[in-house]
């Protein structure tokens, strides 16, 4: 009998029986939902191509608020406050979600920054692009050191042209069983025998929507409309 992911989550700040859903990133859609009550809920299912890159997502006023979850079938805790979505939520249990952990420390005072410039009436393009140039920097590093986990890959898969083709055939041929025979692994040995496909999502950053939220799609080049 396979592994069902469980999520248990305790989050303050929202009223009872305020529905989060679950959010495939790949399929654009909800696979779970549950209301929370005295800021308790629970999810459990089962993720067929472990493993995935998922929101957390609700709405309060009209805001979304969300956190990244990259795990397996696993069991997770999730625990926070209203005011750390989407950055400063505590996420624990899976091996998976760890490595993603340590990407967002390394990145989200940098999206911090972002964000309230993007929130501003007229934002500062110019810092922005700095922000984003520094943030890129910390994640063509962070490919180097941890190539050999799922979210090193799945980095790997979304910058790869920002890399020689020798480096990324040297990242691939370095990789243990267990990655190279993977989904991820394996978008890197077909990139480095056809290339990547190009996808485009056009958006729109409306209220309550982050850059962040954008940027953590997988394999996205995004043409994005920040107004």
């Amino acid at each position: 009998m396979r592994t069902k992911y469980q999520i248990s989550a305790t989050i303050t700040g929202f009223s009872d029986h305020t529905v989060f859903y679950l959010h495939d990133i790949d399929t654009q859609s909800d696979m779970n939902s549950a209301a929370i009550f005295r800021d308790k809920f629970e999810m459990e299912g089962d993720l067929n191509s472990a493993p995935k890159l998922l929101w957390l997502r609700t709405k309060k006023n009209g805001k979304t608020y969300y956190c990244i979850l990259f795990i397996g079938n696993e069991t997770v805790t999730v625990n926070g406050d209203i005011s750390d979505m989407p950055y400063d939520m505590q996420i624990t249990g899976s091996s998976i979600q760890d490595v993603h952990n340590l990407w967002k420390d390394q990145t989200k005072e940098l999206y911090k920054q972002r964000q309230e410039l993007i929130n501003e009436s007229k934002p500062f393009w110019t810092g922005i692009k700095l922000i984003d140039q520094k943030v890129h920097l910390i994640r063509m590093d962070f490919i180097r050191e941890h190539y050999n986990s799922y979210w090193g890959l799945e980095e790997l898969f979304n910058l790869a042209d920002r890399f020689s083709a020798d480096s990324v055939q040297n990242f691939y041929d370095q990789l243990t069983p267990e990655y190279k025979t993977s989904h991820y692994g394996k978008r890197i040995y077909n990139y480095l025998n056809s290339g990547k496909p190009v996808k485009i999502l056009d958006e729109g950053i409306g209220a309550g929507q982050t850059c962040m939220e954008l940027l953590a799609g997988s394999g996205w080049h995004l043409r994005v409309n920040c107004d």
